[in-house]
């Protein structure tokens, strides 16, 4: 019930922390308007702080040294590049490089593994970089022009536990009752449950989580669909994974090793907090960056 036997690879204390973390009675806040207004506002103040912000660009080597300098070039293909082969665009002329006294380092650690690090980091930050497991995850949303599962079945958020593919199924908790139909979270699932979703397209992910939600709610939904999308985590590059859930034994041998930092390169993000998967641990692991500088 609690999708425990896609995750039966974890360390138990994963186990024990993903439990409560997702037990019915747990309390969880968003941000009205999107979650994406967090970071925006701290991009507005620093703005208003005259720091330059660069998007777009990727990080591809750091030269280590009492100034590490990084190398950075456009993250996706920008207009007039060359096609050097099927689905491979030409590096962007744009390379941009940064000197730096302090670095902190949010790259989940698997898309870390392909940054260029000279002078390498001490063995036992690469076996961390190297070993710490990621699990993956999938989600489907599937877009309705009416909130059937209110006016029909009663349903004003929650979820939708099923041994179908889709496993997991969520009604978000906004707009109720609202007139302009709504969206369906019609698969969202971790670990081995998601790996199956990483070979289907993105079509065949919406159409089978649809046949999936008809078996439960009756044919009459496809009348009001609209359209559907998808997220894998594990085929995004940035991410390369959902987030990090500690493999049986690695809270012993790796956890020391996640937060440390290697002289004036410090390491953020949710996995070096003990909030993983969550945006409060990107924070806590923000604020302890913060204070090691």
């Amino acid at each position: 019930m609690l999708n425990l036997e896609s995750r039966s690879n974890l360390g138990l204390i994963q186990q024990i922390v993903e439990t409560i973390d997702h037990d019915p009675k747990a309390t969880y806040f968003g941000i009205g308007g999107g979650m994406d207004l967090l970071p925006q506002r701290f991009y507005e103040y620093l703005q208003q702080q005259g720091v330059q912000v660069y998007f777009n660009h990727m990080l591809t080597k750091l030269d280590r040294g009492t100034k590490t300098t990084l190398h950075f070039e456009a993250g996706k293909p920008q207009a007039g590049n060359t096609m050097l082969g099927h689905g491979v665009a030409a590096p962007p002329a744009l390379h941009k490089t940064v000197a730096a006294d302090e670095v902190i380092l949010t790259i989940p650690f698997p898309a870390a593994r392909v940054l260029d690090v000279n002078p390498a980091f001490s063995p036992l930050k690469r076996k961390t970089l190297r070993e710490l497991n990621y699990n993956g995850a999938t989600k489907v949303f599937l877009q309705f022009r009416d909130r059937f599962w209110e006016t029909k079945h009663n349903i004003f958020g929650g979820q939708v536990i099923t041994d179908l593919a889709s496993r997991f199924i969520y009604f978000p908790s906004t707009d109720f009752g609202g007139k302009d139909g709504g969206v369906v979270i019609s698969s969202f699932v971790w670990a081995t449950e998601a790996a199956m979703w990483v070979a289907f397209t993105d079509e065949s992910r919406v159409e089978y989580t649809l046949n999936d939600l008809a078996k439960i709610f009756g044919e009459g939904i496809r009348d009001s669909f609209v359209v559907g999308t998808s997220q894998s985590w594990s085929n995004d590059i940035y991410s390369t994974g959902e987030a990090a859930m500690l493999a049986a034994g690695q809270f012993m041998e790796l956890e020391g090793y996640v937060q440390q930092a290697e002289d004036n390169i410090h390491f953020g993000g949710d996995a070096t907090s003990f909030k993983i998967a969550w945006i409060e641990g990107a924070i806590e692991a923000g604020i302890r960056t913060a204070l090691e500088i």
